[in-house]
């Protein structure tokens, strides 16, 4: 079934860029777009705005296709002036800094009042709250006006005069003297140039009471990093704090991520041991918790058949812990078990994960059938099946993946940042035409962009 412009805009797709060209080309207008990308505006796009971004470029060059922009301004104005989540608000307000660095003035006045007004609540803030909603949006308010200025004076003075207000804030309010913007002070750094900035902040601190008070926050919490000392953690002691229950499989992740990147098996093969002679199912729950982070790095020193026996397990969460891991293990074995499993709405994630880690060509036609099964959706396991399979052509010892699956993956991955591996995959397999290619031109995700245009160059050097 062919996406909707929605849809398509949902994914990141550069189709509604193209879509938008071809109907202006074609006498079309671009109109019929419009409520769709208002709805882009207001509602969640991005699958994991952390690693991805908020999908603001795309968004601005869309709107950009209109004259009358007058109704997407007061949509946005609205948005980063009320209640609105991180992600809404910052697409917003980085795509009026988009227009306002273009010289639109209405786009220039609506961030310049919201930054008066956020400014203010954090100065008259009492309380701090987690998550500190206010000050992650006027944080990022300050890196959109410094980053996307016209030019590197322009972004100097804005960020002096931001870091004058911060440094007040400092002065005024001592709630904040353990938050720090090290994220607008890090894209500074990056747009300016960080000797740069270190070279002009030397010379107006000097007079300046305000700057001095934004310098030294970075400088004393710097001092304090120094002191602290990460000390060595044992299997043995991650072993007995899981038996204690609570948080412990987040604390120790980290520690557990170490043993397998520096490669101690000596301890991951320890935990493993106490996985396979522990009675208590929680404390198992938990020690498959942590060998589900580092995948095929550490689930192979699990024993099987135990993971075998707890995947049939009455206990929910026992079950789908042990059928995650087996997920990331390699095994004539566990393939057998993965075609003998009962298939369900709950299962069929898994076994596709199993199945897609032994891949054997005779299961081509259940293999395509189950991914296609998989509800497509930001809260389904759609993102984790889609990895897997990209992960399975990515292992060169499996031999003859089933190709035609990439496309269905492609027009259907949330996730831009799986989807630049998968545009990858598919352009080495040579099945991908020049529609997709130019779509990939205009892709939410940069790195697809960058790899289109130089594939299309390498393909006119080659003509």
């Amino acid at each position: 079934m062919e996406l909707t412009f929605r849809e398509t805009l949902q994914r990141g797709l550069g189709r509604c860029y193209t879509l938008m060209e071809d109907s202006i080309k074609n006498n079309n207008g671009v109109e019929k777009y419009r409520e769709d990308i208002i709805w882009g505006l207001k509602n969640r796009l991005a699958y994991d705005p952390q690693s991805e971004g908020v999908r603001s470029l795309q968004l601005y060059e869309l709107i950009s296709f209109f004259e009358d922009k007058s109704d997407f301004f007061d949509i946005m104005e609205k948005c980063i002036n009320g209640k609105t989540d991180s992600e809404i608000f910052q697409r917003c307000c980085e795509i009026l800094a988009f227009f306002s660095c273009d010289g639109y003035e209405d786009a220039k006045k609506i961030l310049k009042e919201s930054y008066i007004t956020l400014y203010n609540k954090l100065l008259r803030k009492r309380k701090m709250t987690i998550p500190f909603i206010e000050g992650e949006n006027f944080e990022f308010l300050c890196l959109s006006l410094v980053t996307h200025s016209k030019n590197i004076s322009e972004s100097i003075k804005i960020y002096f005069d931001i870091a004058r207000d911060i440094g007040k804030l400092y002065i005024k309010n001592k709630l904040f003297s353990d938050y720090l913007f090290y994220w607008f002070e890090d894209e500074a750094k990056e747009k300016i140039g960080e000797k740069r900035l270190l070279d002009i902040m030397e010379r107006e601190r000097q007079s300046d009471d305000e700057l001095t008070a934004y310098i030294n926050s970075f400088k004393s919490n710097e001092d304090m990093s120094k002191n602290k000392n990460d000390r060595e953690i044992k299997a043995e002691e991650i072993y007995e704090e899981l038996k204690k229950g609570g948080d412990s499989v987040d604390f120790f992740r980290m520690y557990f991520v170490r043993f397998v990147k520096i490669g101690n098996t000596e301890e991951i093969e320890k935990l493993a041991e106490y996985y396979y002679i522990e009675k208590d199912e929680n404390v198992r729950i938990s020690i498959l918790k942590l060998f589900s982070l580092c995948r095929g790095d550490a689930a192979k020193y699990l024993n099987k058949e135990k993971l075998f026996n707890d995947a049939k397990s009455e206990n929910r969460e026992l079950k789908n812990s042990a059928l995650e891991v087996l997920t990331y293990i390699k095994g004539r074995d566990v393939r057998r078990f993965a075609l003998g499993y009962k298939r369900n709405k709950e299962s069929i994630p898994y076994i596709i994960g199993m199945l897609a880690k032994n891949y054997n060509d005779k299961d081509r036609e259940i293999f395509i059938g189950m991914v296609k099964s998989v509800y497509v959706s930001y809260d389904s396991d759609s993102h984790w099946v889609f990895r897997n399979i990209i992960k399975m052509f990515e292992d060169k010892s499996i031999r003859r993946p089933p190709k035609e699956i990439l496309y269905y993956i492609y027009e259907n991955e949330l996730c831009p940042c799986c989807r630049f591996s998968l545009v990858r995959i598919m352009i080495r397999r040579h099945i991908v035409d020049e529609s997709i290619l130019r779509e990939c031109l205009y892709d939410c995700n940069d790195d697809i962009r960058d790899y289109a245009k130089k594939i299309i160059k390498k393909r006119k050097m080659k003509k």
